[in-house]
């Protein structure tokens, strides 16, 4: 008897040795497919909403039919199917720990946690609110330190551990020598997972950091031609056929060999180093990537960009190395590029297609005198229509008091090139930093320290720009800035904000002033003011002079009412000075006083 006792436990241990083995083995397998690059590339494929949704469904599928396959094997076989449910419980609780999951995804996880759960265990009313209330808290602060459980081998043992305790106390008819058999089991499976997670870890971050060096260029550390050549394709193919819209801009440094031959070899890499900073902190808030793809050669891919907000980070670049220096030991180098746009066309089949024009019309850059823009300079993409070179140049328009024609103040102003002469540019941003380059550049340049610029409320409103105003004229007392408005589609907020820059000093201007109905956005804040500017029309006929006139009057007595000053912008000739007696005009602009001398475009 007692023989036969010591032969059935040798052979009960035996078995637990068997299902042990095979159930890390069985784990060993499960982790391989985890780390598959097909796994991988479930999780992380770009693409729209129904191809994310595609691979989430097959990932969710693959578990559910290892699942549902477990415990169809459970019920299935005559003896030890217990072995098959914990394999089951590691399949299913394995997936809470995926921190690459959406919240959706993860909710569906404890849903099926949830189901396999029940089904493997008698239902009693208590013990099943007991289970729901543990797993709808357990949920929200596995979700919460998803990661920490995942890769720290002390939560991860704990976790597994709870689980596989709570399981197999609360399971059907188990055995004495199962209650602690299978929780040991599964702990042996969940450190042989967590071991192998650790070393496939060591081995991502290895791979990671060469990866990284190869992606990067050594010097600038902007991103290199060699990820240029595999991440860029990959976007190339997926904007091609997601949202059809891909812009690229290539930039190469003017007169860069200047820089070596000039303060040496030390000296052009700090410039490269030097822009490389400048654009990036330009592209810090876009979804763009920054290659350096030669010796003085800068590459921006813009996926998903329309060809507005492409052009719009494009000329804040571009503007951005003009007027921002780059230091050099006790140099302040003035830099510029010449840049190349192209935008994806249904013709291209390749990167290298559009790559290619941007290049060509970097090269008409070049051509054309440096430090412009040239977009798609071969391609006819709007409306048919060959699309011109595209320039902008800032100047200071003087304002000049009437009475004396003497210079009071500068307005600063930006025209663009476009279908083959200058005219205003409208829309322009640029960065805080940007700004304040240009605000300084312009201020030491000017004869008179008065600058006169338009901004939104929205803009006064922004506390890093009104920061930065207000501290640049507190540590410059000699300087004048007048800041001239369109419209207050806020009136709440500027009357919030202007006391501020009105002890700053600040003069507020009510620009263009072109119908009586402006003033009803004026009149609540009209006390911050202290001149409305109204605008010749460019071309006029007799009806169009007879609204100047009824505006002018108009304008006139506002200003007598609230003791405004009234300006006239655009004045061209002999007979736009007649209206400034009659009308009782204080300050005058336009090219009659001085006409700008444009670069000429080629």
């Amino acid at each position: 008897m007692q023989k036969m006792l010591i032969w059935g436990t040798h052979m009960a241990f035996g078995m637990w040795i068997g299902r042990t083995v095979l159930s890390v083995f069985f784990v060993a397998g499960y982790l391989t497919y985890y780390d598959s690059a097909f796994y991988q590339r479930l999780r992380t494929e770009r693409g729209n909403w129904q191809k994310r949704g595609l691979n989430t469904a097959i990932r969710i599928g693959i578990m559910l039919g290892v699942a549902i396959g477990l415990q169809w094997a459970a019920v299935s076989v005559q003896q030890g199917g217990d072995m098959y449910v914990n394999l089951l419980l590691f399949v299913i609780s394995y997936a809470l720990l995926d921190e690459g999951t959406s919240i959706v995804e993860y909710l569906f996880n404890w849903a099926v946690m949830s189901f396999f759960w029940f089904i493997n265990h008698p239902f009693d009313e208590h013990l099943f609110i007991l289970v729901a209330v543990i797993f709808a808290l357990t949920s929200v602060i596995l979700r919460r330190f998803q990661t920490t459980v995942h890769y720290h081998l002390a939560w991860y043992m704990l976790f597994a551990i709870t689980v596989a305790t709570l399981f197999w106390i609360t399971y059907v008819d188990v055995p004495l020598r199962s209650l602690f058999g299978y929780p040991l089991i599964f702990a042996l499976m969940s450190g042989y997972s967590f071991s192998y997670i650790h070393r496939m870890r060591s081995v991502v971050a290895e791979r990671d950091s060469l990866t990284a060096e190869l992606n990067h260029d050594a010097l600038t550390q902007a991103f290199s031609l060699t990820r240029l050549n595999t991440n860029g394709v990959e976007i190339f193919e997926d904007c091609k056929q997601v949202s059809g819209q891909l812009a690229v801009a290539v930039m190469d440094i003017d007169h860069f060999k200047s820089f070596n031959d000039d303060y040496g070899h030390a000296a052009g890499d700090a410039v490269l180093i030097g822009l490389t900073k400048i654009l990036q902190a330009e592209l810090k808030v876009a979804p763009a990537e920054l290659y350096r793809t030669g010796g003085e050669e800068l590459t921006i891919l813009m996926p998903d960009f329309d060809m507005d907000s492409a052009m719009a980070l494009v000329r804040n670049c571009w503007n951005a190395v003009r007027t921002v220096p780059v230091a050099y030991q006790d140099n302040h180098f003035r830099c510029s590029v010449s840049v190349g746009v192209a935008f994806l066309e249904q013709k291209d089949t390749a990167l290298s297609d559009l790559l290619k024009r941007a290049d060509n019309s970097m090269y008409l850059s070049k051509q054309h005198g440096r430090d412009r823009i040239t977009v798609d300079g071969q391609a006819d993409l709007l409306n048919n229509s060959h699309s011109a070179m595209i320039n902008f140049t800032y100047y200071t328009q003087p304002i000049m008091r009437l009475a004396d024609s003497h210079l009071v103040a500068n307005e600063m102003r930006l025209e663009r090139y476009a279908n083959g002469q200058w005219g205003r540019a409208e829309n322009y941003a640029v960065t805080t930093d940007t700004m304040m380059s240009l605000i300084r550049s312009i201020f030491h340049q000017l004869e008179v320290p008065s600058l006169s610029m338009n901004f939104e409320v929205d803009e006064l409103a922004t506390t890093r720009i009104r920061e930065s105003l207000l501290a640049y004229l507190h540590a410059n007392a000699q300087v004048e800035l007048l800041i001239e408005m369109t419209h207050i589609t806020n009136p709440e907020i500027f009357a919030a904000v202007a006391p501020s820059f009105r002890k700053a000093g600040v003069r507020f201007v009510i620009d263009d002033a072109q119908t009586p109905g402006l003033f009803a956005e004026f009149a609540p804040v009209i006390q911050f003011f202290d001149t409305v500017k109204v605008s010749l029309p460019s071309k006029r006929d007799v009806s169009a002079d007879a609204e100047l006139l009824a505006n002018l009057s108009y304008w006139q007595h506002v200003c007598a009412v609230h003791h405004l000053e009234l300006a006239l912008n655009n004045i061209e000739s002999d007979a736009d000075m007649r209206l400034v007696d009659r009308f009782g005009v204080i300050y005058g602009q336009g090219n009659f006083f001085s006409r700008p001398v444009l670069p000429r475009i080629l």
